[in-house]
């Protein structure tokens, strides 16, 4: 039996927690931190939601955020958002490699029918379940236990309101409605999370398999958000953040 920890470190914080500005997670894992940035000054260029339903979508992810802030505790919401934007970013980088390493790890593209900004989706089926992955976040789950997707940044997790659509699209305007996890949902929640954490640790080891040995180290050099002395395994971190999900009532 998992020890429980003490949420008191995650919880102990009095002030309400600083919620991330969600507009930013129109960023792009294919895109170079220029093109980033002139995504960033031309928001137009993110086309399909209205003004009212882009504050409903603002609304539902803070909702969640401060939802998950209630279970797990700031810094552990801090952490995993911190750790799929970086971890999103590499993948851009294994793109980028010889071959791609999405493509050489079993991943299948799916290329964007508009033209730039707009890129690639991929996929992966891990048994019953489809991992999705975009610049902007990945999608995980079954029709049967649930699709649930989280943005690039504020760990705020949404629960597909129909788990049985695969029309993903290519943009977070294009993807299927969502809805924010009840209470009695908390358990059913944890335990997709959980999946998807052990899924990226997965496909991680598979990429690495693929790749130099020093890779990795090669991509946190780039990292223009570096806070890591030594290189960061995402694989390891991400069975980390599952254990410590699990522990948590």
């Amino acid at each position: 039996m998992r020890k429980l920890i003490d949420k008191s470190k995650y919880l102990g914080v009095s002030k309400e927690p600083q919620l991330p500005e969600f507009g930013s997670v129109f960023r792009r894992l294919w895109l170079s931190s220029s093109e980033r940035r002139t995504l960033d000054r031309e928001p137009s260029l993110s086309q399909g939601a209205t003004f009212d339903e882009s504050r409903a979508i603002d609304r539902q992810l803070r909702d969640s955020q401060k939802f998950m802030v209630s279970k797990c505790g700031e810094i552990f919401v801090s952490e995993v958002s911190e750790l799929l934007d970086y971890y999103l970013w590499c993948l851009g980088q294994d793109i980028r490699t010889e071959g791609n390493l999405l493509l050489q790890a079993g991943g299948r593209k799916n290329p964007c029918p508009r033209p730039h900004p707009c890129g690639s989706r991929y996929e992966w089926n891990s048994g019953e379940n489809l991992l999705v992955l975009w610049g902007f976040g990945v999608c995980f789950g079954n029709p049967q236990s649930g699709r649930v997707m989280l943005r690039r940044l504020g760990f705020a997790p949404l629960l597909m309101v129909d788990s049985r659509r695969i029309d993903f699209g290519w943009s977070i305007e294009e993807l299927p409605p969502q809805r924010t996890a009840t209470e009695g949902e908390w358990s059913a929640l944890k335990t997709l999370l959980g999946r998807l954490f052990v899924t990226l640790a997965e496909l991680e080891k598979s990429i690495l398999s693929q790749a130099l040995p020093t890779h990795r180290e090669d991509c946190l050099s780039k990292w223009d958000k570096r806070k890591y002395s030594t290189p960061l395994e995402p694989g390891q971190e991400w069975l980390r953040r599952d254990m410590t999900l699990q522990s948590i009532e």
